[in-house]
């Protein structure tokens, strides 16, 4: 019976390394959004499209777009709202246009983000489109 039960407990703590990276794997995860300017609101480029995957890490929130058929970039940001909404700017990527980079973020915004990625959503901002070129609602591949 004392073998078994060194067992159990050696199995216990053995698992406890495996449930941790679990873990951070769940919270460094990544969310994904296909942009398009024909779900863009107020009407956005009609042939925009592209990708963006959001990471979290240490109070960051992280990003790369890829965009194409639309004009120069100037801004990106995720937004709060539900899809054929517009809504307010929650995480801005920057203050101009990067199609890749990181940004310190409130750790209640990323909880909120990671929680419900359906509220929020992913637009790239053009000169002739500054409401949004392009959008994707963002959600979980997991």
């Amino acid at each position: 019976m004392r073998r078994l039960l060194a067992a159990i407990v050696v199995l216990a703590v053995a698992a406890i390394p495996t449930y941790a990276l679990a873990a951070l794997a769940k919270e460094r995860g990544s969310l994904h959004a296909t942009l398009s300017g024909k779900v863009e609101t107020p009407k956005g480029d009609p042939d925009g499209r592209g990708t963006a995957e959001v990471t979290f890490s240490s109070g960051k929130v992280c990003w790369e777009l890829k965009v194409s058929k639309i004009a120069r970039p100037v801004a990106a940001h995720i937004h709060r709202r539900r899809p054929r909404v517009a809504g307010p700017v929650v995480v801005p990527f920057g203050g101009t246009y990067r199609a890749e980079g990181c940004i310190a973020a409130a750790a209640k915004t990323i909880a909120a983000i990671r929680a419900n990625p359906g509220a929020y959503y992913v637009n790239v901002h053009t000169r002739a489109f500054p409401g949004g070129a392009v959008r994707g609602q963002l959600r979980s591949d997991d």
